[in-house]
Order: structure tokens, then C-alpha cells, then sequence
């Protein structure tokens, strides 16, 4: 019986597993008038998002080159005109936390799934049969300027 109750905790563990996903990766951004932003960098392959310490989502506004918060239309996010840094997006009534939606995001990875066995197919790439075990060796390397850890490890 336990150990029945512990493969199911196993099996449904791997249900929600992504590859390569990010949460709150600092990441730091220059405005054309050369001010500084410390923001995040959260998401995975398929769809990643910028935002600052309070949640806002962050994007580049094509015409300016700045970035700025964005705002949800049509399931879609845009640029708005408010600049990081010089606009208060509470004071705005910007919603936290904008991202695109699930459907979206699912369409996104069916596309970057389905270009990658395009080219799998083009460069006549084949898999090989899987046997065997595989053991990886990860090296941590610390420069002489840096404390033992600067960063977590699940940033690594």
C-alpha cells in the first residue's frame, strides 16, 4: 500500500514538470537616455516575459526603443507610452502580472515544437535508440572576485 501511494506521489509529480523555466531572473535593461532598470526575468522556451519588483510586465516599445509597461488588448500584449522608471503603473491602473493567455502560450510551443521537426526532418536528423545510463557532470567554478555563491543554485 505505501509504496503504491508513493509511485502515484512520483507519477503525478511529473505532470506539472517544465523544461527550462525561469522565475525572478535578475535582469538588467539601458534606456535609450542611458538610465538603468533592474527587472526579472520570468517564463520558459516557449514564452518568457520581463517585469519589475512589483510585477508589472515590461516590453520594448518599437517606435521609442524604450521600454515600457504593458497593457493588455485583444489577448495581446502592447506598448504603452507610460516609460519604466518615470510613470507609476499603480497610479495608472496597470494591472500586475499581464501575460498572454494559456491558449496562446500552447500555441506558441505547438509552433516552436512543430519548426523543430521541420528542420529535424530538412537536416535529416534521426534519433537515436535510448539505452543505458546517462551520468552528467556539472563543474561550479569560482573566480577569485566572487563570494562561494553569489547566486542560487536553481539559477544554475
Amino acid at each position: 500500500m505505501k509504496s503504491s501511494i508513493v509511485f502515484l506521489a512520483i507519477l503525478f509529480s511529473f505532470v506539472t514538470v517544465r523544461g527550462a523555466y525561469v522565475e525572478n531572473v535578475p535582469k538588467t535593461l539601458t534606456q535609450p537616455d542611458g538610465s538603468v532598470i533592474h527587472c526579472f526575468v520570468t517564463g520558459d522556451e516557449y514564452y518568457n516575459w520581463v517585469h519589475d519588483v512589483n510585477n508589472y510586465t515590461i516590453v520594448r516599445n518599437e517606435n521609442t526603443l524604450y521600454w515600457v509597461y504593458a497593457v493588455k488588448e485583444n489577448d495581446q500584449l502592447i506598448a504603452s507610452d507610460y516609460i519604466v522608471g518615470q510613470a507609476d503603473p499603480s497610479a495608472l491602473g496597470i494591472p500586475r502580472g499581464l501575460t498572454i493567455s494559456a491558449k496562446e502560450i500552447e500555441k506558441r510551443r505547438s509552433a516552436f515544437v512543430n519548426e523543430m521537426h521541420i528542420q529535424s526532418k530538412k537536416n535529416n536528423v534521426k534519433s537515436l535508440k535510448q539505452s543505458g545510463t546517462i551520468n552528467n557532470i556539472v563543474v561550479f567554478i569560482r573566480f577569485s572576485d566572487e563570494t562561494e555563491f553569489p547566486d542560487l543554485t536553481h539559477v544554475y
